[in-house]
Parts: C-alpha cells; sequence; structure tokens
C-alpha cells in the first residue's frame, strides 16, 4: 500500500514538473532566437543582407514558434525584390509561428509582386477573418482595396475601423476615418472626380490625400 502511495505522489509530482521544464525550455529556445533575431537587426543595419539572412534562418532553427524572426526575414526578401522567397517565409512562418497579422501582410504584399493581386485579396480575406479587429492589417487591407480600385471593399473596411476608433474614444483618428469614408462614399456612388466639377473633384482628392491616423 505504501508503495502504492508513493507511486501516486510521484506521478503528481512528475505532472506538476513537467510543464515547468517545458515552459523553461521554450523560453530558453525564445530568448535564444531572440539573441539571433537582434544579431542578424544588426548586420540588416550594417548593409550585409546575406549574413543577415543567414542569422535570421540560425534564430528559426533555434525557435520555430518565433515570429518575428520570419517577419524580419520576410521583409529582407521583400527588399530585394525576391518575392517567391518572401513568399515561402511568410508562409512557413504562419503555419510555424501561428496567426500573426504582420506575416499575413507580408504574404499579400509577396503575392502582390509575384503579379498575383487576387491571390493577396484571398490572404487578407482569410487573415481578416482569423484577426477581425487587427488595426494594422485593416489598415492595409483599405490600403490595399483603394490601390485595387475596390471601392466598396475600402468603404467597409474604413467605416469598420471608424467604429472601432469610436470604441476606443480615438476621436481624432475617428474624425480622420469617416472623413475618408465620405470621399470613398462617393467613389462607390459612380464619381468620377476627374470629369465631375471642379469643386466636387476638388473634395474626393482633398479628403483621400488626407494623411491616415
Amino acid at each position: 500500500m505504501l508503495a502504492r502511495v508513493r507511486a501516486l505522489v510521484l506521478a503528481f509530482v512528475l505532472v506538476l514538473l513537467g510543464p515547468t521544464g517545458s515552459s523553461a525550455q521554450d523560453r530558453e529556445r525564445q530568448t535564444r532566437a531572440a539573441e539571433l533575431s537582434a544579431l542578424a537587426h544588426r548586420f540588416a543595419e550594417a548593409g550585409d543582407r546575406v549574413s543577415a539572412r543567414a542569422y535570421y534562418r540560425d534564430a528559426i532553427s533555434a525557435d520555430p514558434s518565433y515570429a518575428d524572426a520570419y517577419v524580419a526575414l520576410g521583409e529582407l526578401e521583400l527588399g530585394r525584390d525576391a518575392y517567391r522567397d518572401a513568399e515561402a517565409t511568410f508562409r512557413v512562418g504562419l503555419v510555424r509561428a501561428g496567426s500573426d497579422a504582420r506575416l499575413w501582410i507580408g504574404l499579400a504584399r509577396a503575392l502582390t509582386g509575384l503579379g498575383a493581386p487576387d491571390d493577396a485579396d484571398s490572404v487578407l480575406a482569410q487573415a481578416d477573418a482569423q484577426l477581425p479587429d487587427d488595426l494594422a492589417l485593416l489598415a492595409f487591407r483599405a490600403e490595399h482595396a483603394e490601390q485595387r480600385g475596390r471601392w466598396s471593399l475600402a468603404l467597409s473596411i474604413t467605416r469598420r475601423l471608424a467604429e472601432i476608433a469610436a470604441r476606443d474614444a480615438d476621436h481624432d483618428r475617428e474624425d480622420a476615418l469617416r472623413a475618408r469614408a465620405r470621399a470613398l462614399e462617393l467613389l462607390v456612388g459612380e464619381l468620377d472626380p476627374v470629369r465631375s466639377a471642379p469643386s466636387a473633384a476638388s473634395r474626393v482628392r482633398r479628403l483621400l490625400a488626407s494623411p491616415r491616423r
């Protein structure tokens, strides 16, 4: 009986220690990945992209779930117009590091660079479904829609951003977004800023050119 009790106590202790040990290992891997990424960043700032890429890959090897390394490596690839490499990096990052807005945005940028804007649209829609209130993702998606002339989509996203700003009591940002939404409403209403009356055209251009906040 005593032996059985000891066995149960030992099993209980091992259960308690297991997650702690695992968490410690996870922290150690993350710390190592962060150190390697910082080193890679210094090489990138010095203009040595080859070494930077190597250290970012080492960071990923140290901790495959470290999203920052995928983001930074992907940005390096985008910077040299290596869109296919960037696409691969961001896709692997999404699989290993989870749904991170920066990875989705990077993937959309890579696909756009590859001449596949429809695929970029699909990626951004998928990202939006997973991260519906991410401000950076929504802002990028609205800008991407505007660049493609998809005014209705840009309008709906801008309205969502304005609602989030209102919820957060960020009134200056809300005002700027609602002004932009009004300009997009004119475009959705098939107002042609080039052929319309100068005053209307000027208003549309002025509202759309106003800085995003």
